[in-house]
């Protein structure tokens, strides 16, 4: 297995503790929460409009809930 950097584990956390804000205190489902999420991403320069819009259209074709796809989506770049 490889061994991750602080960086990354840090990151790794900074993106758990981003989305469990998100779902613990939003309203109104996965849709609702993508400005939200859009905002953070792109404040804390984690990717590009391009790539949020990207991601976007492929969580919601994907099946299952927009926002685990999502953060499946989004965890991997």
């Amino acid at each position: 297995m490889e061994k991750k950097t602080v960086d990354e584990i840090l990151t790794l956390w900074s993106l758990f503790f981003l989305f469990f804000v998100i779902g613990f205190v939003s309203f109104g489902g996965g849709y609702a929460i993508i400005p939200v999420i859009e905002q953070e991403a792109l404040r804390r320069g984690w990717m590009t409009t391009q790539q949020l819009t990207d991601i976007i259209a492929i969580a919601g074709m994907s099946p299952g809930p927009i926002a685990t796809n999502f953060h499946g989506c989004f965890h991997r770049l």
